[in-house]
């Protein structure tokens, strides 16, 4: 179970069609400011406090309000939180690398790091110079407890496998599998289960796979080499030890914690205050390591109605729509108040199968319901032809791995309706049975209305061959609970991809990722062993070749079916200098906030 090393050359970024996911809802009002506290001398409304390093650069100064569809749900980045929140994180977060732009690893946390000749031991050289936003230092024990989050079994973080390489990871995966079972099968107790998998997890952190070297020092130690292991795994945003160090995962959810609704991290702007339901606020933190932000704040608006959201980034209210329909972006291209980045994205969108209901297990039933969506018309009509339609996982963004040349189940509603007799169905006037049992399901998806209007194209074909489809739409805590816990019949939703195949294309696809993100419940061993092979080797040819069977496989398979490549595109407001997208980030632009500032 491996991943690939920086020794490789970097993933080429290719051009790819247009990406927005959309929301909807109702106008909220303009935030208030929070209130001064007077007794406070770190206030940070306080004047003084608030002075940029050099008074002289005109740069300093302002707010940047973010019109977001969606609540958020919690700030904790060793967990996967939802989309409103992944872009918080950027701003409040640092973590040890950063892919840029051009996906190449930069410095941050770690100013250095260094990667043995056999390639099995990274040593990252933290900065010595990082403060919490609390005042107090950062620290490797700051590094070490973070990544023990993500390894810890009672966290149930869906980046464990991210830690796959780690000298013994995987065998303590296997034993935690192991128990798994057990309980399943009443052979354990839930407290025998907890007692033998915290034992189990003691023993692997005896291992020092995981090492502080000194204060400033921290070395992974690795089973095999593993390209993407810096690539994926060291860009996750490190929480402090001495607020969480105490935390008892047997006993309390990470995702509970009073931390995670009122964090402290390192990262260039530090958190406010957030008002459910309403809004949330992030100031400039004035002694980051990198320099003071140039904006003063930034302010994330919930504004459920998406033409609210668009009126207000075009009469200037806010300054970022999140997100917009591709129908919208022809109207706020020609708005002088608006500015429109664009640039690649890595992810694809999709509706997964739950391979374990209804009549999913079957292939002839997919194929049956493939055949029957005219998916190449639905992607343009929605899209308005600035996505390309997608047939498989990878994104042609992977120009090394990408196999442009799959299986394609063509739109054709009469070989539908034969497979679907081939199946064992018949026809009434109420649809199709068989024994007694009906093909109609449900399927379910999120609030944002493009991902709704494409269920809706579905629901419609579906519709022509006899076959009732009942659309279910879910706020973002049900939607996200449904997805990772597999709790659906049919689910729309969509994977924003990684810096390397092997983080999300092998968690959604390998079958260790059942019960995390391969929610379709998908099984094929000749994937499994396609997928360990991909990360156990550094030769990105011998990779691609690896990945390019695996993709055929999966084509014929059809376990979901894949809809567009993602494509970025940022609505912003005009004025707003310094921003720059990135492929690997699910708001690509806010990974760059730090450098923005309004131009005169």
């Amino acid at each position: 179970m491996h991943r690939r090393t920086w020794s490789i050359s970097v993933l080429a970024v290719m051009v790819a069609a247009m990406l927005v996911v959309a929301a909807c809802g109702p106008a909220v009002e303009d935030v208030e400011d929070p209130p001064d506290d007077p007794e406070d001398p770190e206030d940070p409304e306080d004047p003084e406090e608030d002075e940029p390093e050099d008074p002289d650069d005109d740069r300093y100064g302002g707010e940047f309000i973010v019109g977001t569809y969606g609540d958020a749900n919690y700030f904790m980045p060793p967990l996967t939180g939802d989309g409103y929140t992944y872009h918080t994180k950027y701003l409040i977060f640092d973590s040890l690398i950063r892919m840029d732009s051009n996906l190449e690893p930069q410095p941050l946390l770690a100013e250095d790091w260094e990667i043995s000749d056999d390639e099995l031991t990274f040593t990252f050289h933290l900065r010595d110079d990082v403060t919490w936003h609390d005042g107090e230092d950062f620290t490797a024990e700051d590094v070490w407890l973070t990544y023990q989050f993500i390894a810890n079994p009672f966290s149930f973080s869906a980046k464990t496998d991210y830690l796959d390489a780690l000298v013994g990871f995987q065998d303590l995966l296997d034993e935690v599998d192991e128990y798994d079972q057990q309980l399943e099968q009443d052979e354990i107790d839930d407290d025998e289960w907890t007692e033998q998998v915290e034992a189990a997890y003691d023993q692997w952190k005896d291992k020092d796979a995981i090492e502080i070297v000194d204060d400033y020092t921290i070395r992974f130690h690795l089973d095999y080499p593993s390209g993407s292991f810096l690539t994926i795994s060291t860009e996750v945003g490190v929480v402090p030890e001495h607020i969480l160090g105490g935390v008892d995962l047997t006993e309390e959810d990470l995702s509970e914690t009073d931390y995670a609704r009122d964090p402290v991290g390192t990262g260039p702007f530090e958190f406010v205050e957030w008002e459910r339901g309403d809004h949330w606020i992030l100031d400039a933190y004035d002694d980051h390591f990198a320099g003071r932000p140039y904006l003063d704040r930034v302010i994330f608006r919930v504004i459920p109605d998406e033409t609210t959201r668009i009126t207000e980034l075009a009469v200037g209210n806010t300054h970022k729509a999140y997100t917009v329909p591709m129908a919208e972006l022809d109207y706020l291209e020609q708005e002088d108040n608006v500015q429109v980045l664009e640039g690649p994205g890595l992810g694809w969108d999709m509706i997964n199968f739950q391979l374990e209901r209804h009549f999913w297990d079957e292939l002839t039933v997919r194929q049956a319901v493939a055949h029957g969506f005219n998916k190449q018309a639905a992607v343009e009509a929605i899209y308005e032809g600035r996505r390309p339609v997608a047939h498989g996982p990878f994104n042609p963004a992977f120009d090394w791995a990408h196999n442009p040349d799959v299986h394609e189940y063509e739109y054709d509603p009469d070989r539908a309706m034969d497979r679907l007799e081939e199946a064992g169905f018949e026809q009434d006037n109420d649809g199709w049975y068989r024994d007694g049992e009906s093909m109609d399901f449900t399927l379910r998806v999120g609030t944002g209305s493009t991902a709704i209007e494409m269920c809706e194209l579905f629901q419609y074909d579906m519709g022509e061959m006899g076959v009732d489809v009942e659309i279910e739409p879910l706020e973002e805590a049900a939607w996200l609970d449904a997805i990772f816990d597999a709790d659906f019949e049919m689910m729309h939703f969509g994977w924003t991809g990684l810096a390397d195949p092997d983080g999300y294309i092998y968690t959604t696809h390998h079958s260790s990722g059942i019960g995390g993100r391969n929610c379709m419940m998908y099984e094929n061993e000749r994937v499994d062993e396609l997928l360990d092979n991909a990360r156990m080797t550094t030769d990105l040819d011998e990779r691609a070749e690896y990945y390019h069977e695996m993709q055929e496989i999966v084509a014929e398979e059809i376990p979901k079916i894949y809809l567009s490549y993602y494509y970025n595109y940022h609505p912003i407001a005009a004025g707003l200098e310094g921003l720059e997208t990135n492929p690997t980030k699910h708001a690509a632009v806010f990974w760059s906030l730090q450098d923005a500032y309004w131009a005169e």
